[in-house]
């Protein structure tokens, strides 16, 4: 089973906590409540291949010329891509899929990763 933990963004100070908050029937130990300015993003239970947590707002890189976010989507993660030849495609997150992939960023911390080269 996976861990259930999360981090949430603060978009007035730029900051991202990490390992926040858990959900046990109600929402306790978030710093912020106005998810709407304090997103929260869950943790995914997969790690890239340096063994860093990814967590759901996160973009992978593996190639050069395509970069994917994790999303969630109907009851589960998956992954879009932003850029390159498949632009908006989506497929489920699984850990052979990470394991060849870099966290370079994430969409609140990097925005321009979002914009298509």
């Amino acid at each position: 089973m996976r861990e259930i933990k999360f981090r949430q963004w603060d978009s007035r100070r730029k900051m991202m906590y990490k390992d926040i908050g858990v959900y046990d029937g109600t929402w306790s130990g978030f710093p912020y409540v106005s998810w709407e300015v304090y997103p929260i993003m869950q943790y995914t239970g997969l790690k890239d291949k340096n063994g860093n947590e990814i967590y759901e707002g996160d973009i992978l890189r593996r190639y050069s010329y395509a970069d994917w976010k994790v999303i969630w989507l109907e009851g589960g993660f998956y992954f879009q891509n932003i850029n390159g030849l498949e632009t908006g495609d989506k497929y489920p997150l699984t850990q052979d899929y990470c394991e060849g992939r870099d966290i370079i960023g994430n969409i609140y911390q990097n925005p321009e990763l979002l914009e298509k080269s």
